[in-house]
């Protein structure tokens, strides 16, 4: 699975997860953006012991050191969206987990701030036509 995806990994100071996986085959990019306050995270928190930096350093495990206990793949490519599964199974004694994180397209993303910039602008020069009409 590996080879026909480019991920990448990292966490900001205001401790938010950057997740971006790139199909080399396809040239499709998949983003999300994770904190303390994602719904994802609200569902899935007991997994890492409600510790957002614990979730933080398996990501690292998986993606970056590699480690060959904790699996990951890809269960549905779309040209909306992308699923991962990461799936950890230790045995009977202790607890695993099993989650799933949806990543949208890149591009539509892009396309969806487009869109609230445009809504931005019309709304502000409705206000500015507003306030050039009261005080004329």
């Amino acid at each position: 699975m590996e080879r026909d995806y480019i991920v990448l990994l990292d966490k900001d100071k205001e401790n938010k997860v950057y997740l971006s996986i790139e199909n080399k085959n396809e040239r499709n990019k998949y983003e999300v953006y994770l904190n303390e306050i994602s719904p994802f995270w609200l569902r899935n928190m007991k997994y890492f012991k409600n510790d957002f930096n614990h979730f933080y350093d398996i990501l690292e495990l998986v993606f970056i050191k590699k480690s060959k206990d904790i699996q990951w793949e890809i269960l549905e490519e779309t040209e909306q969206k992308i699923e991962l599964n990461i799936c950890y199974n230790p045995g009977l004694i202790i607890f695993g987990f099993d989650i799933i994180i949806e990543l949208p397209r890149e591009g539509d993303r892009i396309e969806k701030l487009i869109k609230k910039v445009e809504k931005l602008e019309k709304e502000n020069k409705e206000i500015l036509k507003k306030l050039d009409d009261k005080y004329k």
